[in-house]
């Protein structure tokens, strides 16, 4: 997972000041938020619908949320909004479990990383 620097979020917000009118700013906000969630980036040889899931890292794991994608074959990225509107994800180590389904199958190919953050 990509490591989100206030610093960058800060610039990016102030960058979107300079817009003028009330609805350009808000879509620039949201966009410059978006693009620096914590992302998953990852690689599918044939288009799928995958899960991401992110779970604590700890004895007693507790899931912190998840997301469904149509992801397509080739170089994919998604990001995640885990807490959005609230702390996000603090600094620490996170498990992240992806779950693809091709289209017309039933088996799964799961792929579980242990990440950390800060």
């Amino acid at each position: 997972m990509r490591p989100v620097s206030s610093a960058r979020l800060r610039a990016a917000l102030r960058a979107c000041d300079t817009r003028h009118g009330a609805s350009a700013r808000a879509r620039c906000r949201d966009a410059a938020i978006a693009r620096l969630r914590p992302s998953v980036r990852f690689s599918l040889d044939r288009a799928a619908t995958v899960t991401v899931t992110v779970a604590t890292d700890a004895a007693r794991s507790r899931e912190l949320g998840h997301t469904t994608v149509a992801a397509r074959r080739g170089a994919n990225t998604v990001a995640f909004a885990a807490g959005a509107g609230r702390r996000g994800l603090r600094p620490g180590r996170y498990r992240v479990t992806l779950t693809a389904v091709a289209a017309g199958r039933s088996a799964a190919a799961v792929q579980t990383v242990t990440v950390r953050r800060g």
